[in-house]
């Protein structure tokens, strides 16, 4: 373990690569409020959000001891599998593939992780990249399982399509405002505080959801939203609520997005 590092998430880097704790975004860089905890790296480490790569060793360091699925996940993707991997280092950014597909495994930019692949791995624990501020595209075509405050408070990840994610625990990208698609076919729940204050939605997909567990998505996402674009729920259930909840609130005429809603229920009577 590394010295006079403080364990507290040093989330981001300066331009003089130096990460500090307690960072706040200056034009010219990256800095701390009092420049205190500074670490200069080594021309073989980057930083991964609050994790450091030594690209020579091939080791991933938690100076933090910060509690995060992402090390456990890393290792898998990345460290275990050193002979099949190929990891391109431009200053402060970095790109890992994998040699056998081509396919971009992670990239990084100024310590912030912007591209994750997650390959086969079928699930992610509890706290993983909590508080990501970098993360844009998140690939998980593999992912069944989700658990609890993975990625709560990214506000970068525009779009989402898990299609064989099934379960998914609470406060899963809670406050993201950017978020404009979630495509999940396989989801039968959906938690509390999971989506939430994602305002900006025009596409959703959900046509396995059977329950969810709070209103505040249904009323906040779906029926006072007025960029919704799209919604399938299953039929019966879901949709029939919703449409109902649409209809009551006296929203005349109905949103666009209601007519699959409608489309569905004639042909689902018609059956």
């Amino acid at each position: 373990m590394r010295k006079n590092i403080d364990k507290h998430p040093p989330l981001y880097i300066n331009f003089d690569y130096y990460f500090y704790k307690d960072c706040f975004y200056l034009s010219e860089g990256f800095a701390s409020q009092n420049f205190s905890s500074k670490y200069k790296f080594n021309p073989d480490e980057v930083l991964l959000d609050y994790f450091i790569f030594d690209i020579k060793k091939f080791t991933l360091e938690n100076p933090s001891e910060i509690k995060d699925d992402f090390e456990r996940v890393f290792k898998e993707l990345v460290i275990n599998r050193k002979d099949k991997v190929n990891v391109e280092k431009n200053g402060y950014s970095i790109k890992i593939t994998d040699k056998k597909t081509e396919k971009t495994i992670l990239e990084s930019k100024d310590g912030q992780i912007k591209y994750l692949d997650l390959m086969n791995i079928k699930e992610l624990e509890d706290d993983f990249l909590v508080e990501d501020k970098g993360l844009k595209y998140f690939i998980g075509n593999k992912l069944e399982y989700i658990g609890s405050y993975c990625l709560n408070y990214n506000t970068e990840i525009t779009s989402i399509s898990f299609p064989n994610l099934e379960r998914l625990h609470w406060k899963f990208l809670e406050d993201n405002t950017k978020l404009k698609s979630i495509d999940l076919p396989k989801l039968t729940f959906l938690p509390s505080y999971s989506f939430i204050g994602a305002n900006s939605l025009q596409y959703i997909n959900l046509p396995s959801l059977k329950n969810i567990q709070d209103d505040e998505f249904i009323e906040k996402n779906i029926v006072n939203n007025k960029k919704l674009k799209y919604l399938n729920l299953p039929l019966p259930g879901l949709a029939s609520d919703v449409l109902s909840q649409v209809i009551a609130s006296g929203q005349l005429p109905l949103p666009k997005w209601t007519n699959n809603i409608i489309n569905d229920m004639v042909n689902f009577k018609q059956k």
